[in-house]
């Protein structure tokens, strides 16, 4: 990390740091109003699928939070060991992007893509 940018904010600006861990598979999650509407394969091992119960949990904890009617977000499986030593894999959260302005990667049904976008925009032209 290029600590010289935070000099700019000062000794007691708050700054969150995280493990470094190492993605296998990555995926694109785009949602509206909560609901997954398409799951994209980005880049990585294929074999190593996404927990599907904690992408739906933070979609909805995502909307009900910030309103955004359109968004995606970005998820990636890190594999770990446990308590045994054995690997197991983790479903995590990288970022989450605003739907306006957002590409289509293949596997997400093009009209579900287009009406991310169009209810982002419509929200945006309305506030």
């Amino acid at each position: 990390m290029l600590w010289y940018v935070l000099e700019e904010f000062g000794p007691s600006y708050p700054v969150v740091a995280s493990e470094i861990v190492t993605f296998v598979t990555e995926y694109r999650v785009y949602c509206i109003k909560g609901e997954i509407v398409g799951v994209s394969y980005y880049c990585g091992l294929k074999e190593h699928t996404l927990d599907l119960d904690i992408v739906k949990e933070a979609a909805k904890v995502h909307f009900e939070h910030e309103k955004l009617d359109g968004y995606v977000l970005d998820f990636g499986v890190v594999l770990k060991q446990d308590a045994e030593g054995n690997e197991i894999s983790q479903t995590t959260l990288i970022e989450v992007n605003d739907g306006y302005s957002i590409g289509y990667y293949e596997g997400v049904p093009e009209d579900k893509y287009v009406d991310m976008l169009i209810v982002r925009w419509a929200q945006l032209v309305r506030q």
